[in-house]
């Protein structure tokens, strides 16, 4: 609860509007953690949560472009015994391992891969795969927010660190009460762009969240 209510004082949590998420699904709230990054001291307390199951443990801290790089390097940086924080970049709808020197501090390392929410799992299984790819053992997950109820056999992990979770109702475009009531779709966060792209007409029209 303590984390959720961080993540609300800064603004990234809205519950009443009409949103596409990345599954295709609609619903009425959404978790925007761009708001959470400009603001450094609560990024260093939500890094230090995130590191501590892991201070013994982890070798390297490893997040997903952008949003996990601060996250990753934040989190390493918390750590008493200071991990290599490295990141995957994004490539062609997926991600890799390009820079230079990550590959070799991967190799053999006990690695703990960070997010800032888990939804499908997608992005964090891709992430998973690429270490172990590069011979890294992934010795588990720390994430800001599980709001996809994930968990170690999904992601197939040794261990989930949450330190927030929370359910949103999500619901097939056909079946949707916000498309029903005409209420218009957010086009600047999340995949509501993509679903005006494919249904102009839309009759409740369309609207921007970040103005």
């Amino acid at each position: 609860m303590y984390v959720l209510n961080l993540l609300a004082n800064v603004g990234a949590v809205t519950t009443d509007r009409h949103f596409v998420y990345t599954s295709g699904k609609h619903g009425p709230a959404y978790i925007n953690m761009d708001y959470l990054f400009p603001d450094i001291n609560v990024m260093k307390e939500i890094a230090l949560r995130l590191a501590l199951p892991w201070t013994d443990t982890a070798n390297v801290v490893i997040g997903a472009a952008t949003g996990g790089i601060p996250l990753a390097v934040l989190t390493a940086a918390a750590m008493p015994h200071s991990p290599f924080a490295v990141w995957a970049d994004k490539c062609n709808g997926g991600f890799e391992i390009g820079r230079a020197g990550f590959a070799q501090i991967l190799d053999g390392a006990n690695v703990l891969v960070v997010e800032d929410l888990l939804n499908t799992g997608s992005t964090t299984s891709k992430i998973i795969e690429l270490v172990r790819q590069f011979g890294g053992n992934v010795i588990g997950v720390s994430v800001i927010c599980n709001r996809g109820d994930q968990t170690v056999e999904t992601l197939q992990v040794p261990q989930l660190v949450e330190l927030s979770k929370i359910s949103m109702e999500v619901f097939d475009p056909d079946a949707c009460p916000e498309c029903e009531q005409g209420v218009p779709i957010i086009v600047d966060v999340g995949h509501g762009d993509k679903f005006a792209l494919d249904h102009p007409t839309y009759h409740g029209g369309f609207d921007k969240l970040l103005g």
